[in-house]
This record gives structure tokens, sequence and C-alpha cells, in this order.
């Protein structure tokens, strides 16, 4: 099977980002493109390994309820989702809507594809949400992108999802909190081989239980608040003993103490929020919501 048939892409299908196209086609254009790539795909017994979405799950679901339900993804690895692109949170109906879909969806994925082993998605943090995330206990990625202004990430949250996937390598979490929501997170996992909290707002870690973690990125991370209590470079080190690379400073011996940073270094990274580290507002940046 060639492998154009094994990644079933409906971004290339809505890519009306085509420098040829004089306008942008409309929703119901789109939709019937849809359904016609998904019928391609089932017409020529494609056996799909990678699903990856960017649609309206209002109008868009029942086209990619049918092809997951079809058989031809009972050996899919990886879906990419984005699913509310197109909602404004002043219209909650909206997003309900598409909440209702999306948990559907994903009881679709744990009923008809057991090989599943990374998502990658936009996730509403509700306990509900997460109960269907949940299903996939063998999962081995997850990157989560917070839908903005709706539900804070929960410390109980992250426990949770670590404590139930204990196959899980690699998590990256995109998570907006607004400053008045600031909460304290711990990290524990046995399995954790790589964080990313890239693009994160207010994500303050205080606890981190990682002994496979070599990789920590926190690339663009920043916070509103001036200072923490816990310097984060000790809950590194007290944390993760096999760490080896910090966004992009890496170190040959495992081990937080090994890299031998020096105090321009540390600031430079700029993942730290403590006294020491922050001081007169050193880190502090300036973002949109």
């Amino acid at each position: 099977m060639p492998s154009l048939w094994q990644h079933a892409d409906f971004r290339l299908v809505n890519r009306h980002k085509y420098p040829s196209k004089p306008r942008n086609p409309s929703h119901l254009e789109l939709s019937k493109r849809y359904k016609e790539y998904a019928g391609h795909l089932q017409a020529k017994n494609a056996t799909i390994k990678y699903i990856s979405f960017d649609l309206d799950l209002d109008s868009d679901y029942q086209t990619l309820a049918e092809l997951v339900s079809s058989g031809q993804c009972h050996g899919l690895l990886s879906a990419n989702m984005k699913w509310a692109d197109s909602w404004d949170y002043r219209r909650w109906n909206k997003l309900e809507d598409q909440l209702l879909l999306f948990h559907s969806f994903l009881v679709l994925l744990g009923s008809y594809c057991p090989k599943l082993k990374i998502i990658r998605t936009q996730f509403n943090w509700t306990t509900e949400s997460l109960d269907y995330l949940l299903q996939f206990r063998n999962i081995e990625e997850i990157e989560l992108t917070s839908i903005p202004r709706v539900h804070p990430v929960g410390r109980k949250h992250i426990e949770d999802l670590l404590a139930t996937c204990k196959s899980l390598k690699k998590f990256k979490i995109d998570a907006r909190i607004l400053p008045e929501l600031v909460y304290k997170y711990a990290f524990k996992s046995n399995s954790l081989e790589v964080l990313d909290i890239s693009m994160s707002v207010n994500l303050f870690i205080v606890e981190m239980e990682l002994p496979k973690l070599h990789t920590f990125i926190a690339k663009h991370f920043t916070c509103y608040q001036k200072y923490t209590d816990t310097c984060f470079f000790a809950v590194l080190e007290q944390g993760c003993p096999g760490i080896r690379c910090i966004n992009d400073v890496r170190c040959s011996v495992p081990g937080f103490a090994n890299f031998n940073l020096s105090r321009q270094q540390e600031w430079n990274l700029r993942i730290c929020y403590c006294s020491k580290h922050c001081g007169n507002g050193r880190n502090l940046q300036d973002i949109d919501l």
C-alpha cells in the first residue's frame, strides 16, 4: 500500500492557501470536498495509519466518523486534530456542540483504533473531556493545546493524566492560564521522557518526579507573577536525575548539576521565576492572551 494512502490528511483538502486560488472556498464547498476525499480513501481501500484534520466538527463530524468506523483505521497510530478554530468563545452553544462531537470522536477512536499511540489535539480541560482522553491508557505521546479563556488546567487534571497513561513518553502542553487562576502543578510519571510546556503561560511547576525525563522544553514560556516561592532549577535537579537537555542547552552527563550553568545562562533560559532568577522582573514578558 503506497504511503500516500496511509495518511488521511484532510488539511490538504482545505488548503486554500493555494497561491493560485482566486478566493477561499465556501464552507459547503469544503464539506463536499471532505466527503469526496474520504470516499476516495475508502474506494482505494486505504490502510490508514495517520489522520490529520482542521475542520468544523459541527458540519463534518459524520464524514470523519464514517471513515474511522469503516475498518480502514484499525491500524491507526496517530491522530492530529484541530476542531475548534472557528468557534467564538462568546457563543457558548457553538463550543458546547463541538465539545460533544469531539467527545464522540474520541469514543470512536477508542473503539476502532486499538493501536493508537499519538494524540495531538486542541483540548478543553474539564473532568469530562479528560475522562474521554484517559481511555487511551497505552498512549505514548500526547500534545494538548488549550482552548483559551474557557477552562483552566487543574493540578489534579495533570496528576490524573500522568498517573493513568503509564506508557506516556512525550507530553506537550500549551496552557494559557489567566493570572488570577494560577495554580501550582506537580508532574509525576515513571515513563515520561520528554516534557514540553512551550508557549504556556502561568504554568507553575513546583514538583517533579520524572526519573526517565531527559528533555525539558519551555521556549517562550512566561508568567505574569513576578516571583514564586519555588526555584524551578531546584525542582529539575531534585526530580529529574536523567535530565540532559533544557531547551537548546545540552549536557553529555545526566543530571542538572552537570550543566554547570552560569547565572547569565540560567536567566537566558527564562524558565524560572523565583526571586533569585527573576530579580527585578528580569524574565517578565508581556504577551497577548
